[in-house]
């Protein structure tokens, strides 16, 4: 997981998780977009999967994370 050593996004404050969440939508993209057909996959389903975790952290406060910059 790519959040600050020792920290779940669990653990983050809301503006370090609306951060890392935006942070983490720019690494999906950029891992999806450097995959090949016949390409490991491992790094955009890793990422993916700390989006996910990320989200639903956010989701459990309340918090709605704007699309975007």
């Amino acid at each position: 997981m790519t959040t600050p050593p020792g920290h779940t996004p669990e653990e983050l404050d809301d503006d370090a998780l609306i951060a890392e969440i935006k942070r983490l939508r720019d690494a999906v993209q950029a891992e999806f977009d450097s995959l090949t057909s016949d390409g490991d996959r491992s790094g955009h389903d890793a990422r993916v999967a700390e989006l996910d975790a990320a989200t639903r952290a956010a989701k459990g406060r309340g918090l709605d994370v704007p699309l975007g910059k």
